[in-house]
């Protein structure tokens, strides 16, 4: 694969995150900041206060179905195979990072999140209710 092929492939500002961005916002949830440049891993949103770390990943670059891909594979296979279990590694990483750090992650798969924004956005509002309940308790005790 060429540089200027590779360069056009978007890492930030997605579809799913530009939608999911909306999404929150009509929500009336506010508060968030996207790609964290303070947080480990640059979460796509993140609610700092909250601790809650959001990623929104594409079912490709993050081994989603990483056998069917193998398969589908044709040229600069290894590469890109390699570059994928790096991806997953990476992730893994993140989140013990994250979660060693009082982080709650919630990592959405492109293809899942398509399928059903609506219940992406249920977790993403049960898990914020549920830290400012925890939040407000830690407070009073």
């Amino acid at each position: 694969m060429n540089h200027r092929v590779m360069a056009s492939i978007k890492g930030k500002n997605t579809k799913a995150e530009v939608l999911f961005g909306r999404m929150l916002y009509g929500a009336n949830i506010r508060g968030f900041r996207k790609n964290c440049p303070g947080v480990f891993g640059h979460p796509d949103f993140c609610f700092k206060g909250l601790k809650i770390a959001i990623f929104l990943d594409g079912d490709f670059w993050h081994g989603f179905d990483l056998a069917r891909a193998e398969k589908d594979l044709v040229t600069n296979r290894e590469f890109w195979l390699e570059k994928i279990t790096r991806n997953m590694e990476r992730d893994d990483l993140t989140n013990k990072v994250l979660k060693r750090e009082g982080y709650l992650v919630l990592r959405f798969w492109e293809s899942e999140f398509f399928a059903d924004p609506g219940k992406c956005l249920a977790i993403t509002k049960q898990a914020i209710s549920s830290r400012k309940m925890a939040e407000s308790f830690r407070r009073l005790g």
